[in-house]
């Protein structure tokens, strides 16, 4: 039904010439194959049918299984059409990308039930995307075509994990990614170069305004664009940090840290290298981890903590997230921790992101993240612990980054059930953190649902003593919302 909606072929058509007779939703327009008659309101239902099949995907997960083969080819469809097609139809290309990665997502949650033919089809989906997107990426020089494809196989590698490529392809796929963004940079100092020289010309006495000039793009956009690709293109390599991570220590990394070094080495502002070198970091972080994430940290950490410095919203927040994940090594305290809780707090302090400004927002929300990430594994490097916490606890929950703020109310309620409270370190502080569990439980903006059970169990199964002894530190709101949440508990016991 719905997976038959997916298809081009009378959405754009050969036309004989520019003066085709056209209906009302119907336009023809040139491409270098002769002229194609493009159908609108047929672009606009395929788009909508890929939406909604990307909803589907999401919602049943595993359960999709059955429907993934199908799916893929009438998406595969799609990106078989011609070039002239898909530049025309560029946005029904770009949606297909997260479909396709969201399918992939599908099949690996099912290989624990499915066994060899999930894991042999999850392959199979990844090399027929990464073999034609790839393809296309190489011919692509425009940058807003760019973005969306190295997002795409940067998305589809991660969703299929580790053991989805052989070792050559992700050598291949990394060396591609590094020669496109070579590319980027070459095609940005030409633009700048460009538009100089026509700055230059435009001052010379007597010349009149060539309308052509006046029209000309606006670089600022360019620019913009070309760094919008380029952090695709980064995503692509920490995609394969995931899917490999010895051989990308062992074959990237030796291209990657000269590069990262150049960029730090530069201006502190308007350097774009310097945030591409933050998400590379990141990924270090994330995919590498361990000893060998430890033995990085000296190429990058300075980076951090200038990033935290900086007026860019996009660097604090790449810099923030450095430091949740690296916080999380035992070897991060006697190192820097020190430095980030300063870091940190100065970054709080000079950054008040407004209401509607939601890149600054989210970048003060990982530094809020961040400085719970110190406070649960660093406590004993920490100039404040109370003035920290009471900074903590007044930023929650997370305005804008929910996925980064569930994983902070899941890490507080961990730590709080340990012995003692683990390095909460008191029974002030325990209360001070589950009175604030309980105030965001029931929001599910806030609170996953998985948490919320947890938390009710984890309620319900307290001594009385112990209950009334926390009880009697929390507010009256607090106190409320702790009575619903063993009262859902009790609910749940009956029910079962």
């Amino acid at each position: 039904g719905i997976i038959q909606g997916v298809s081009m072929d009378s959405a754009v058509s050969c036309a004989s010439g520019e003066d085709e007779n056209e209906a009302e939703d119907e336009v023809v327009l040139p491409t270098d194959n002769g002229f194609v008659k493009v159908k609108s309101g047929q672009i606009m239902e395929i788009l909508s049918v890929v939406s909604l099949l990307n909803v589907f995907i999401k919602e049943t997960g595993a359960s999709f299984f059955d429907f993934v083969q199908p799916t893929a080819e009438a998406l595969a469809r799609i990106l078989g059409c011609t070039d002239s097609v898909l530049n025309i139809a560029s946005q029904v290309r770009d949606a297909v990308y997260p479909c396709w990665a969201d399918l992939v997502l599908s099949i690996s949650k099912a290989i624990p039930a499915k066994g060899k033919g999930a894991q042999d089809m999850v392959i199979e989906l990844v090399q027929r995307f990464v073999d034609k997107v790839g393809g296309d990426l190489v011919k692509a020089d425009d940058p807003e075509d760019i973005a969306p494809m190295a997002q795409g196989i940067a998305s589809v590698l991660k969703n299929a994990g580790a053991g989805c490529l052989q070792p050559m392809q992700v050598q291949g796929i990394c060396d591609l990614a590094l020669s496109e963004m070579m590319k980027s940079f070459q095609r940005d100092e030409a633009l700048k170069n460009a538009n100089k020289q026509c700055e230059q010309v435009a001052q010379l006495p007597g010349l009149v305004e060539d309308d052509d000039a006046s029209a000309a793009s606006d670089p600022d956009v360019e620019e913009f664009e070309e760094q919008e690709a380029r952090i695709g293109l980064i995503a692509i390599l920490g995609a394969c940090m995931k899917a490999s991570p010895e051989l990308f220590i062992a074959h990237v990394l030796p291209q990657v840290r000269p590069l990262m070094e150049k960029w730090f080495a530069g201006p502190k502002s308007n350097n774009p290298g310097r945030l591409l070198g933050l998400h590379i970091a990141v990924d270090f972080c994330e995919h590498i981890g361990g000893q060998h994430a430890v033995a990085l940290w000296p190429l990058f950490m300075e980076a951090v903590f200038d990033g935290l410095k900086s007026e860019e919203a996009d660097e604090r927040l790449a810099a923030a997230f450095n430091i949740v994940l690296a916080a999380q090594a035992p070897e991060f305290g006697p190192q820097f921790s020190a430095h980030a809780y300063t870091a940190l707090g100065t970054a709080l302090q000079s950054f008040k992101p407004k209401k509607n400004d939601e890149d600054a927002q989210r970048a003060a929300d990982n530094v809020v993240a961040a400085l719970i990430q110190l406070c649960v594994c660093h406590p004993q490097t920490c100039p404040d612990l109370d003035l920290c916490w009471q900074t903590i606890i007044a930023k929650l929950p997370l305005k804008v980054d929910t996925e980064e703020g569930h994983k902070v109310h899941r890490k507080l309620f961990v730590e709080a059930q340990k012995p003692n409270g683990g390095n909460l370190g008191s029974m002030a502080r325990i209360a001070q953190v589950l009175g604030y569990l309980c105030e965001v439980y029931g929001k599910s903006e806030n609170c996953e649902e998985e948490l919320q059970r947890d938390m009710a169990v984890a309620f319900a199964a307290l001594p009385q003593s112990t209950l009334q002894a926390l009880t009697a530190q929390l507010s009256a709101k607090q106190q409320n919302k702790m009575e619903r949440i063993i009262g859902d508990a009790a609910a749940a016991q009956r029910g079962s």
